[in-house]
C-alpha cells in the first residue's frame, strides 16, 4: 500500500526563528568553578561546535516559549523541537511519538527532516530541493543558538584580540551579502564573565548567569536580546553537555531516531526523487490514517497554511533589514 506523510516543505517554519536569534576541547571548558568564565567562553565560541546534547527554552513575542534539544559534530548536526511528554533520548515509535513541530539535520552529504513518521533524506543537493532547504536552514538557526546570539557568523570561528573578535560570515551570511568577508565586534567582562557580545552587523547580546550544575563553567543560564525598547530573554538554557574524548561518536542520520520499520522514507538525489514513501505495515497504515483524520477534523490544515504565511511574511523583515545594514556603504570623513 502506498501512503504519503505529509512532511513541511517550506523553509519559512524555520525562517520565522531567525530574527531571534563549537564545542571547545573538554579540557578547555572543564567544569570546574576556578576556571576564568570569560576565557573559558572565548575558547568555547573559537573551537569547532561538539555538542552532545544542548536543551533550551526559546522566547518569542508572538508565540508560547518552545523547548528545543540540539546536537552537532563539526558539520553534522540534528535540530529537534520537544514538547510535554516527549522522550527525545529514544527512538521515536508507536509508544513514543514525535509531538513538536520540526525535527530536521545533516549527516556528511545528506540533508534531512523526520515529522512524525516520515522521513525525507536528500543525497547531493545543489540547495533546490524542499528537504536540503530545509536542512540548511535549521542549521542557520542552530548556529544562533551555538554562537550565544549572532546567527550570521560561523560556528567556531572566532578570532580574538583581547575583548574584540573577528569571525567568517556562515552560508546564509555569504549567500545575503557575499561582499561580506568577515564579522568584527566586542565583549564586555564584568567580574571575570562575559556579559555583553556587540556585533555592528551581528547584533548586540547580554548574558545572565545561575549556579547551575548543567552547564559548564562561564558559560551563560540566559542570552537576552532588544525587543520593544527593552532587554528580555530569548534563550534559556537547561543543559549543555559538550563531547568527551571517550565518547562514542554519535549517528546523525535519521534511521537512528525513528523505530526502522516504522519510517515511511522519501529519499531525493540531485533533486531526483529516488524513492516515495511506501509501507505494508498496517499498523503504520492505520497510525497514519487516523492522524490525517485527525487533522482534518480539527481543520488544522486551514490553521497551519494561515500561520505559515504570517511566518513568512515576519521572517522576511528580519533578513531585508539584515541586508539593507549589509548593503549601506560605509560613512566617509572628509578632513
Amino acid at each position: 500500500m502506498r501512503i504519503s506523510q505529509p512532511i513541511s516543505r517550506s523553509p519559512w517554519t524555520v525562517l520565522g526563528l531567525l530574527f531571534l536569534i563549537s564545542a571547545p576541547q573538554p579540557a578547555a571548558l572543564a567544569d570546574s568553578q576556578s576556571v576564568n568564565g570569560a576565557l573559558s567562553l572565548k575558547t568555547y565560541l573559537s573551537s569547532r561546535p561538539r555538542i552532545e546534547r544542548m536543551v533550551y527554552t526559546l522566547f518569542r513575542p508572538d508565540s508560547p516559549p518552545a523547548k528545543y534539544v540540539l546536537s552537532c559534530h563539526d558539520d553534522d548536526f540534528f535540530l529537534r523541537q520537544v514538547k510535554e511528554g516527549e522522550d527525545f533520548v529514544h527512538p521515536i515509535s508507536i509508544t513514543n511519538k514525535m509531538r513538536g513541530s520540526f525535527f530536521a539535520g545533516r549527516s556528511g552529504s545528506v540533508r534531512w527532516q523526520i515529522n512524525g513518521f516520515g522521513v525525507g533524506e536528500s543525497f547531493n543537493g545543489d540547495g533546490k530541493d524542499a528537504y536540503t532547504i530545509f536542512s540548511e536552514t535549521t542549521k542557520s538557526v542552530a548556529n544562533g543558538i551555538l554562537n550565544l546570539g549572532p546567527q550570521m557568523i560561523e560556528p567556531g570561528t572566532f578570532v580574538w584580540d583581547g575583548e574584540s573578535f573577528e569571525a567568517r560570515p556562515s552560508l546564509t551570511a555569504q549567500q545575503l551579502a557575499p561582499q561580506i568577508s568577515s564579522f568584527s565586534g566586542k565583549i564586555r567582562v564584568e567580574d571575570g564573565r562575559i556579559v555583553e557580545l556587540a556585533s555592528p552587523k551581528g547584533g548586540t547580546y547580554r548574558y545572565e548567569y545561575d549556579a547551575h550544575d548543567q552547564l559548564p563553567a562561564g558559560f551563560p543560564s540566559r542570552i537576552l536580546s532588544m525587543r520593544t525598547g527593552d532587554w528580555k530573554p530569548a534563550v534559556q538554557f537547561h543543559e549543555v553537555k559538550f563531547e568527551q574524548e571517550d565518547s562514542p561518536l554519535r549517528p546523525f542520520v535519521p534511521e537512528s531516531f525513528i523505530q526502522p520499520d516504522l519510517m515511511l522514507l522519501t529519499v531525493y538525489s540531485n533533486n531526483v526523487q529516488l524513492r516515495a514513501p511506501d509501507s505494508n505495515n498496517p499498523e503504520v497504515v492505520r497510525l497514519v490514517s487516523d492522524e490525517h483524520a485527525g487533522l482534518k477534523r480539527a481543520g488544522r490544515g486551514a490553521r497551519q497554511r494561515i500561520l505559515m504565511f504570517a511566518i513568512a511574511v515576519s521572517s522576511l523583515i528580519p533578513i531585508w533589514w539584515f541586508t539593507r545594514r549589509l548593503m549601506r556603504p560605509e560613512p566617509v570623513t572628509v578632513k
